[in-house]
C-alpha cells in the first residue's frame, strides 16, 4: 500500500526523493485504489449493518458493536474518496481519524480495562495533578476524534524508529500505513484520557485574570478618550475652523489606532492563555508517552483570506527541523497534527486525510488550504507548532495491546 509505483514500476526511496517526486505514493494507480477501498468499505459497511439488524433480535450489546462497526467502515470509505479529490499527488498514505469502541459494559471503566487492558488503563489513571485533576466520570469510550492521541502516537513512533538508527525517511515510510485501518490502541487511550483531564480550574483562573486586564485597559481607553475630549473642546475657541477639523481628524486616526492596537492586545492574551493551559496538559501527556514537549511556536489569523499571507511561509521556513506536535485552534474548534521538517523536506501527518509530502515551496500552500478546510473565514484561529523530542532516559517502547 506505501510502495512507490508508477508505469516504469517501483523504484528505491533513495531514487524517488532525488527525482524530486513524491515518495510513497501511487502514483499511476491512485484512481483504482481509491475506488477499490471505497467500494470495499462500502460492502464491509452493509455487511455490518446486517449483521447488527440480525443480531438485535437477541443481543443488544451485539447489535451495537456491529452498527459501530458498519459506522467505521461507511466514515473510512468516504474518507478515501474526500483525500483523493482533496490532497491528489501529495498523498502518502490514506487515514482514518477513528476507532471502533468497545462493547459496553457496567461502567465505562471496566469497559476500559476489558478492552486495553487493566495494567495499561491503571497506569494511565496515574496522570493526574494537582492543578489538573482525572474526572474517572469523564472516562469514557471513543469512536472518532483521535486527532490527539494519533499526532502523539505518530511521533513516539518516529522516534522509536530513529532511535534504532532508521533513517528519517524510512521511519516515516514505516508509520505512513499505522493509521490506515483505525487509529492505535496506544492512540486511543492517549485521546481518552487526555479527554479526561479536567481543565476547568485553570481556565477560570486564566478567564479572570483576562477580565481583570481588559477591565483595566478599558478603564485607561475610557480616560485617555475623556481627556482628549476635553482637550478639543478647550481648543475649539482658540483655533480656526480649518485647524480645529484637523485636530478632530488626527484624534480620529489615534482612536482607530489605539482601537487596533487594544484588540490585537485583547487577542493576543486570549491566544496566550489557551496556549499555557494547552501546554501543561501536552507536558502530561507527553511525560507519560516519554516526549518533551517544548513550547509552542505560534501564527494568528484574524481573517482566513483566499491567499496564504507571505509572513506564513516565512514562520514555516522558520521552524528548524525536527519533529512537532502541531495544533489549530479557534474559539470552539480545535484539531492536533504532526510535523517532521527534515532534508529540506515537510511530513504532515494528518489523522483525517494520511501522511502527506511537501516540497519547502509546497508546505505553506496546502496546509494554508487545509487551515481553510477546518475554519470559518472570519473567525480568529491559531496553528502552533511545539517541538517535541524522547526524554534523555531511554523511550519507552509500544506496549502490544
Amino acid at each position: 500500500m506505501v510502495s512507490i509505483v508508477n508505469s516504469g514500476g517501483e523504484q528505491s526511496l533513495s531514487s524517488v526523493v532525488s527525482a524530486n517526486t513524491v515518495p510513497f505514493c501511487d502514483k499511476s494507480y491512485k484512481g483504482a485504489r481509491v475506488c477499490g477501498m471505497f467500494l470495499a468499505e462500502g460492502v464491509n459497511g452493509l455487511s455490518f449493518l446486517v449483521a447488527s439488524t440480525v443480531c438485535r433480535i437477541f443481543s443488544e450489546t451485539l447489535a451495537d458493536t456491529y452498527l459501530s462497526r458498519a459506522r467505521t467502515a461507511f466514515k473510512r470509505g468516504f474518507t478515501q474518496s474526500l483525500t483523493y479529490f482533496t490532497f491528489g499527488d501529495a498523498l502518502i498514505d490514506f487515514s482514518y481519524n477513528g476507532c471502533v469502541p468497545p462493547p459496553p459494559s457496567d461502567t465505562e471503566l471496566n469497559a476500559l480495562r476489558a478492552h486495553y487492558g487493566t495494567d495499561v488503563i491503571d497506569r494511565w489513571l496515574h496522570i493526574r495533578t494537582e492543578k489538573i485533576p482525572l474526572k474517572d466520570e469523564k472516562l469514557t469510550r471513543i469512536e472518532e476524534g483521535i486527532c490527539l492521541g494519533a499526532s502523539l502516537d505518530f511521533i513516539k513512533q518516529y522516534f522509536e524508529k530513529t532511535r534504532l538508527e532508521m533513517p528519517p525517511l524510512e521511519a516515516i515510510r514505516r508509520n505512513s500505513s499505522r493509521y490506515v485501518m483505525e487509529a492505535p490502541k496506544e492512540a486511543q487511550i492517549t485521546q481518552i484520557f487526555r479527554s479526561a483531564l479536567d481543565l476547568t480550574p485553570l481556565l477560570e483562573k486564566e478567564r479572570n485574570q483576562i477580565n481583570l486586564f481588559l477591565e483595566k485597559r478599558a478603564r485607561e481607553e475610557l480616560e485617555w478618550r475623556t481627556m482628549q475630549g476635553d482637550q478639543a473642546l478647550q481648543e475649539c475657541h482658540t483655533i480656526s475652523d480649518d485647524a480645529f477639523l484637523e485636530r478632530v481628524a488626527a484624534l480620529q486616526a489615534q482612536l482607530d489606532e489605539r482601537t487596533r492596537i487594544f484588540r490585537n492586545e485583547v487577542i493576543s492574551n486570549q491566544i496566550s492563555s489557551a496556549v499555557r493551559i494547552r501546554q501543561q496538559y501536552h507536558t502530561i501527556i507527553g511525560n507519560q508517552l516519554g516526549l518533551q514537549i517544548d513550547d509552542a511556536r505560534i501564527y494568528t489569523l484574524e481573517e482566513m483570506l483566499p491567499g496564504y499571507d507571505p509572513e506564513f511561509r516565512q514562520f514555516l521556513e522558520e521552524l528548524p527541523e525536527g519533529c512537532y506536535l502541531g495544533g489549530f485552534y479557534s474559539e470552539n474548534k480545535t484539531h492536533a497534527i504532526s510535523l517532521v521538517k527534515t532534508n529540506g523536506k515537510y511530513f504532515l501527518y494528518e489523522p483525517n486525510f494520511g501522511t502527506l509530502v511537501f516540497e519547502k515551496n509546497a508546505i505553506a500552500k496546502q496546509l494554508w488550504n487545509l487551515w481553510r478546510s477546518l475554519y470559518f473565514e472570519n473567525e480568529v484561529s491559531t496553528l502552533s507548532f511545539s517541538l517535541c523530542s524522547p526524554h534523555e532516559d531511554e523511550l519507552p517502547h509500544s506496549q502490544v495491546l
